[in-house]
């Protein structure tokens, strides 16, 4: 497997201006294939199928079966990571990301929402 970066638009900003966001890809077919969950660019996450415009606008056309959680805070960043890495743990969940005002979690699909915001009542 090939790791690539690809930039791609992840939002419109307060000024107008376009929010833009590295991803680690692989190439599928005429896709690429999401190796990491991003930190901005909502509706996506690991594993997900997704091709880009010339916008450079990134449309799903398969889900990776998993969700992404991002976790943004402006103080106390390690203690909201450890707390997440402990929660996240018995569910598979993994660190895919971090700044220092974020982290960024991929968690199966498959344990269900009430065990993620379960998860994310006690890291909150």
């Amino acid at each position: 497997m090939t790791a690539v970066t690809i930039i791609v638009r992840a939002a419109k900003g307060p000024s107008g201006r376009d929010v833009m966001e590295e991803l680690l890809v692989s190439p599928e077919a005429d896709a690429w294939r999401l190796l990491r969950s991003p930190g901005l660019v909502l509706g996506t996450a690991a594993d997900d199928i997704i091709t880009v415009d010339e916008a450079r606008d990134v449309h799903v056309l398969r889900r990776g079966g998993n969700v992404a959680v991002q976790l943004f805070f402006t103080s106390d960043g390690p203690d909201v990571k450890n707390a997440a890495l402990a929660a996240f743990a018995d569910i598979d969940g993994r660190l895919d990301g971090e700044s220092n005002r974020q982290v960024v979690f991929t968690i199966p699909f498959a344990v269900g929402f009430e065990a993620i915001e379960k998860r994310l009542a006690i890291v909150m």
